[in-house]
């Protein structure tokens, strides 16, 4: 009888232990399944920042901020249709006064939004597009982003 007892309290512990993990599976499927739905989101807004009134201002950061993280002493910007026609030729000689870098525009992206630098020879490139930036930055902001989901402040 004492080892029936036993054997019954396994069974009962091992099952509540897999209820345990089946729910908290379900609360990470659940939050995973927030997390992408914002960042897919996220993505779709990313094309209305060219719109924005400081989008100039955006334009001159990331293209410095790319120089920077080249670190090549000329460089190519390429850019997508929009922050192309801010990329004037007073533009781009503010930024090489900047970043002390021989500037020169490229040619026209055909996917994303920002800029992409790169050597003349096209061998190294900085991608700064609004994009790949997410994406880099993806990973650190998804327990932000939950934080923020569940109502917790920052």
């Amino acid at each position: 009888m004492a080892r029936a007892q036993r054997e019954a309290e396994d069974i009962r512990n091992q099952a509540i232990a897999a209820a345990q993990l089946q729910a908290q599976m379900l609360r990470l499927q659940h939050r995973e399944g927030l997390l992408d739905r914002v960042f897919k989101a996220a993505r779709e807004k990313l094309t209305t920042i060219p719109q924005w009134s400081d989008y100039d201002q955006i334009v001159h950061h990331l293209a410095v901020e790319a120089i920077a993280r080249l670190g090549a002493p000329e460089v190519r910007i390429r850019a997508d249709e929009r922050t192309m026609s801010l990329l004037t030729e007073d533009t781009l000689a503010a930024i090489a006064k900047e970043t002390g870098v021989q500037v020169q525009l490229g040619e026209k992206l055909e996917r994303g939004t920002g800029v992409i630098v790169e050597t003349p020879d096209g061998h190294r490139q900085y991608d700064n597009t609004l994009e790949t930036r997410l994406d880099r930055q993806q990973e650190a902001l998804r327990p932000l982003v939950y934080r923020l989901l569940m109502g917790e402040s920052l």
